[in-house]
């Protein structure tokens, strides 16, 4: 029986029967981590994904032996490689250019990948092959990242104006309903004023370098936490003195630090950590200490948020069944289904969450749920693709980046592998 492959974009990769069974693990826990994995046409090699450093390379594996055979080496991400039916390519997506392209690369190794796609207005991601390797299909996404803000008492919409930047999706509120924190191509740190659309640089050096972050401001309004590609460390938590000052590491552990989110008094930091190839919910001291553990078992655990009196925390759980919101108190105890989902931000009032259906840009809606449970409310539709929605401070307003949905293009690559040496 054959047996299916899976992985996430920030875990391990691992194999099991397509029936059912015991998952088999592929790779033992390091530093790095695997994802994207895709079988050989015969079935004896996997293609995968590999973080090194601030990106990812592509490699392959056999399943019997074990030998690994680097294909790309680049600072850039390589990621989601598809093979080629007829045994000879390898299709993937990558940012080596500036914006995401699909390139491909001879599975036997030993080659230069070339670029299939060359576009700096949209990105072209997931490419999957033709049954004849002659043709490739992918999804297209404009690298255009708008911000909407929703008033939650009129439901009308407001665009934000700000300059463009690919890194629109890590924008956040600032201590107050009148401020935003901006980050643009260069990762340098702007607040931005929404009455006069004033923008105060708040770091002259980069953050969250080395692929995608997240980063929120504290309620008290005294720091930024984001996190950041580190050599030999991983993605690691830092602290941003927004009144002046140099950023601080607060993590230390080599796993993944990811979506970190503050609780109400500002002490204490969730977020999303990957330990034995496992994405679980962590807290720490928000100026550094010891990390603990709070989700464990199925699925994969990340995009936390906290209840305003803090006793709560609600994530979100990926699984074999989709993706779904949890809720489980900050001290221990079992995790309670709240509905299926993605993105949970807890309102100022408690009361409710707002989420996608999605985890990430794959939906064009925003629900609001009670968090007793009940019946989700709609409270947008658009034609674009959204990103996790955000509470203003005072939970007037709530805050969203939205994509342009480009769609699927099928591209003839024949005359252009029939060219290569």
């Amino acid at each position: 029986m054959a047996s299916s492959l899976s992985s996430n974009q920030m875990g391990r990769s691992g194999r099991s029967p397509p029936r059912g069974g015991t998952a088999e693990r592929l790779f033992e826990p390091s530093d790095a981590a695997e994802a994207t994995a895709t079988y050989s046409p015969d079935g004896a090699t996997i293609a995968f994904s590999r973080s090194t450093g601030d990106g990812s390379d592509l490699f392959t594996r056999d399943l019997t032996t074990g030998t690994e055979l680097q294909l790309t080496t680049h600072p850039g991400r390589d990621w989601a490689p598809d093979w080629a039916p007829d045994g000879r390519w390898i299709a993937f997506s990558s940012d080596r250019g500036g914006s995401v392209d699909i390139y491909v690369v001879a599975a036997g190794g030993g080659g230069t990948p070339f670029n299939i796609t060359n576009s700096a207005e949209r990105g072209e991601y997931v490419p999957h092959w033709s049954p004849d390797s002659r043709h490739l299909v992918f999804n297209t996404l404009s690298d255009d990242i708008g911000l909407l803000i929703i008033d939650t008492d009129s439901g009308e919409p407001r665009p934000v104006n700000l300059p463009k930047s690919s890194n629109r999706y890590a924008t956040t509120w600032g201590a107050d309903d009148d401020h935003l924190i901006d980050v643009d191509d260069e990762r340098l740190l702007f607040l931005h004023s929404l009455a006069t659309g004033d923008r105060d640089l708040l770091l002259e050096e980069p953050i969250g370098v080395g692929g995608p972050f997240s980063m929120e401001v504290s309620p008290d309004g005294r720091f930024l936490v984001h996190n950041e590609s580190v050599a030999s460390q991983g993605r690691q938590l830092f602290l941003v003195p927004l009144a002046g000052g140099r950023p601080r590491q607060v993590t230390a552990s080599p796993n993944g630090h990811y979506f970190p989110a503050w609780s109400p008094d500002s002490r204490t930091l969730a977020y999303s950590a990957v330990e034995d190839g496992i994405l679980d919910i962590w807290t720490m001291p928000a100026n550094g200490g010891t990390e603990h553990r709070v989700t464990s078992g199925r699925g994969e655990s990340w995009q936390p948020t906290w209840s305003p009196d803090g006793e709560r925390i609600a994530f979100t759980r990926v699984d074999s069944s989709g993706s779904a919101i949890y809720i489980m108190p900050t001290a221990g105890g079992p995790a309670v289904w709240l509905v299926a989902g993605g993105r949970p931000d807890w309102s100022p009032d408690g009361k409710s969450i707002l989420f996608t259906p999605g985890t990430g840009f794959s939906a064009t809606e925003i629900f609001r749920i009670p968090t007793s449970g009940g019946e989700p409310e709609r409270v947008y539709q658009g034609a674009e693709l959204v990103g996790g929605p955000q509470w203003s401070p005072s939970g007037s307003y709530f805050l969203f980046p939205r994509v342009p949905a480009g769609g699927l293009v099928i591209s003839d690559v024949g005359l252009l592998l029939d060219a290569q040496p």
